[in-house]
């Protein structure tokens, strides 16, 4: 499925952790400033300072090497290497938020 230009923005700016507490409501818990997966501990989701994105990082080795061929850190990669979402469907579902 296509999607738009202006899809694929909203869902760069998309509120991840709304998105989480509505279609995953056990999958984060809060840790200090910073979210944790219940399902991979040693990931760290954050909103950057410096543009305001939701952010993420796998600090464990075996967590850093699921689905590894897909790159980034921001929440459509997110939805893709963590969800099973393909490109298409992380974007669609994302952009509404």
């Amino acid at each position: 499925m296509k999607v738009s230009n202006k899809q694929k923005e909203q869902a760069r700016n998309a509120d991840l952790i709304s998105f989480m507490q509505d279609n995953y409501p056990t999958r984060l818990m809060q840790d200090g400033k910073a979210w944790r997966d219940t399902k991979y501990p040693d990931i760290t989701i954050w909103r950057s300072s410096m543009d305001g994105m939701y952010k993420f990082k796998a600090h464990a080795v075996n967590t850093q090497a699921i689905k590894e061929d897909i790159k980034g850190s921001d929440t459509i990669a997110y939805l893709r290497r963590f969800l099973d979402y393909d490109y298409s469907g992380a974007v669609i579902a994302l952009s509404q938020y």
